[in-house]
């Protein structure tokens, strides 16, 4: 955070430099646009901030599945029975989107939402691997 602030000040400082330079030479609105550039950054620097925080976090010990996540400020904890717990995989091939979420007990989360589609295919086959292995060692 502090990074991106004295980023912003320092690209604050050029720009208005830039921009009152161009004024006192006559091209008066050069300053206007480097203000609205501005506003532009710090606008995206916002957004950036926004989901700066989320994560997911998904452990297997003890043979249980505990999944936490916090995905644009909406905290989700999902705990269960690792034997029981079924990775259900929607795949839209037109649309090239996959998605995936754990169901028990007549509950649904989403998860890997913050990984690409390759991505979650990949974690997909490595979680299945992770739950046969649970499952074996009944």
């Amino acid at each position: 955070m502090n990074g991106r602030r004295i980023f912003f000040g320092l690209l604050a400082v050029n720009l208005l430099a830039v921009g009152l330079w161009f004024t006192f030479i006559g091209a008066w609105l050069v300053l206007p646009y480097a203000g609205l550039e501005l506003l532009l950054v710090w606008w995206a620097f916002r957004l950036m901030s926004l989901r700066a925080d989320d994560f997911e976090k998904l452990t297997i010990a003890n043979f249980v599945l505990a999944f936490e996540s916090r995905i644009k400020g909406c905290n989700n904890k999902f705990e269960c029975n690792a034997n029981w717990v079924q990775l259900y995989c929607l795949s839209r091939y037109n649309g090239h989107r996959c998605e995936l979420s754990l169901r028990y007990a007549g509950r649904q989360v989403p998860v890997g939402q913050l990984l690409s589609d390759q991505q979650r295919l990949k974690w997909a086959d490595a979680l299945q691997g992770k739950l046969k292995v649970v499952r074996a060692a009944l």
